[in-house]
């Protein structure tokens, strides 16, 4: 939801997460972002990610023995670990980040208005902000590797994404991963 379209409006915590993700973005503004977002995906950082995935895989496939719900496994958990090192998170917090994408898919996807439902996704914007706004600092000083650290950094004629661009496409990433 662009600033352009909620002028004066009072706006939720999630709408504000939401607003400056390049889904949102048409033109000009869309181009910018998702050039931006591009600088961070240079085929370097994609190609450090295929050993992860079998690192990954390797952990997923190493647990349980016997039957097993393929879905519950591996299909379901390897996704979300795959995008949380790439961004560089940490999987300590994979409970944490699941039920941020959660909220983020709710709030997109315009699931119910319930207040109660509203009032968790705000909770969890807010949350979410805090974190990545601190994360993003840290990885502007000090440059890790990883997706986040990457889209910190990422440059295109002097401009840079602002912190609640990255907030948001990160939280983007994140929630599509």
């Amino acid at each position: 939801v662009p600033d352009s379209q909620v002028q004066g409006a009072q706006v939720s915590d999630g709408l504000k997460l939401l607003r400056h993700m390049m889904l949102w973005h048409n033109g000009a503004s869309h181009t910018r972002l998702r050039g931006l977002v591009q600088k961070a995906f240079t085929p370097k950082v994609v190609e450090e990610q295929r050993e992860l995935v079998r690192e990954l895989l390797r952990d997923l496939l190493a647990g349980p023995s016997g039957e097993v719900d393929i879905v519950a496994t591996l299909a379901h958990p390897l996704p979300a670990r795959v995008i949380m090192k790439m961004l560089g998170l940490k999987g300590a917090d994979e409970e944490k980040f699941l039920r941020w994408s959660q909220s983020v898919a709710e709030l997109i996807g315009g699931a119910g208005q319930s207040p109660e439902l509203l009032a968790r996704i705000d909770a969890d914007a807010r949350e979410m902000r805090g974190f990545f706004r601190d994360l993003a600092d840290e990885l502007r000083l000090n440059p890790q590797p990883g997706l986040l650290s990457a889209l910190a950094a990422a440059e295109d004629d002097g401009q840079h994404l602002s912190g609640d661009e990255l907030l948001s496409n990160a939280v983007l990433l994140l929630t599509a991963g």
